[in-house]
């Protein structure tokens, strides 16, 4: 059984992590970027999702690559971007029960939210599953200067806002490259991908090498309850 004592800050990426992929909430985010790129760039839609895929696998997230390619504000972007619908997302009273576990069970542990996303969508999404008040803090784009999740960069101001160490720290992602910093900074690190179709950052992102991933598992709640 895996080892959790040591640990006092439990970091969630949010998008498919927290929330499984078959809510498809991705689906509305990759239609609301594909739109964007076509209206900005006035691009067919097949030219603009091939676009879209250079930009996230060149800089990180597709508005980092509209950014410096084409100067894009970002608050324009993230504002169709995350108009999404999420009220067919029910509460998650497992995964409350285990996130208060952490602190009920434990002293002085925090439970922190890390997304490339912003801190509204964040919310958004959080207010749905209930679990919101749960969280110390919520770090998103806006935080780490628009830098994104795996650039080391945007680990150096993650780590400089919420003051924590790395070593007494956990790090649950579904995207693989990103848990690549993390681990390098001594971070646990557990790769959340339930069995079922993902999303295609998923599929962008890894290049096969997992060496730097000490912790899969299928099921994030189920995971918790055995480590806590």
């Amino acid at each position: 059984m895996p080892n959790f004592d040591h640990i006092k800050n439990w970091v969630f990426d949010l998008d498919n992590t927290l929330y499984p992929p078959r809510h498809k909430l991705f689906d509305q985010i990759d239609v609301n970027m594909t739109n964007f790129i076509m209206n900005y760039l006035g691009l067919p839609k097949k030219e603009a999702h091939v676009k879209q895929i250079h930009f996230y696998q060149t800089y990180g997230t597709t508005l980092n690559g509209l950014m410096e390619e084409h100067g894009v504000d970002p608050d324009e972007f993230l504002a169709l971007v995350h108009k999404i619908d999420v009220s067919h997302i029910p509460p998650n009273v497992e995964l409350r029960e285990q996130l208060i576990r952490i602190t009920e069970e434990r002293d002085f542990n925090r439970r922190i939210v890390y997304t490339n996303g912003t801190r509204r969508h964040a919310i958004n999404v959080m207010d749905a599953l209930e679990i919101t008040d749960l969280f110390d803090i919520i770090i998103g784009i806006r935080e780490t200067k628009f830098v994104p999740k795996p650039h080391k960069e945007a680990f150096d101001s993650f780590f400089n806002m919420v003051d924590i160490n790395p070593k007494t720290s956990a790090m649950f992602e579904d995207l693989p490259k990103n848990l690549i910093e993390p681990e390098k900074r001594g971070m646990i690190t557990v790769l959340v991908q339930p069995a079922e179709v993902q999303h295609p950052d998923s599929r962008w992102a890894f290049n096969g090498d997992d060496t730097h991933i000490q912790y899969k598992t299928k099921d994030l709640t189920g995971f918790l309850k055995s480590v806590i």
